[in-house]
């Protein structure tokens, strides 16, 4: 009767190993920091009823507990523009403003 053949290991062989596992937790480590630091995963979708006077700035909550890095408009009822004010975002607030009188809009702020 034959014996099943054993494997033997190489230290070349593990040392490849150990690279290629080393390799593939650096990568997964990288795609994780990607996808958690992905700003619309964190993100709120605010309804605004009216912005007010055309130029005149206006506050929208988004609730995020961080300063967003951006906005955008979702829908629009009327053909404006909607532009940053000049107030400094906060991690509770941003300050935008319309070209238009009275706007009503969607923003996902993220």
């Amino acid at each position: 009767m034959k014996m099943p053949r054993q494997a033997t290991f190489r230290s070349d062989n593990l040392d490849s190993s150990v690279k290629i596992k080393s390799t593939l937790q650096w990568i997964w480590e990288d795609i994780q920091k990607y996808v958690n630091s992905n700003p619309l995963q964190s993100s709120a979708l605010i309804e605004i009823a009216d912005t007010g006077a055309l130029g005149v700035e206006f506050t929208v909550q988004h609730g995020l507990g961080r300063v967003p890095i951006g906005y955008i408009p979702t829908h629009i009822n009327k053909p404006a523009t909607i532009y940053v004010g000049a107030t400094t975002w906060t991690v509770e607030n941003i300050y935008l403003k319309a070209s238009d009188n009275n706007v009503a809009l969607g923003l996902l702020v993220f």
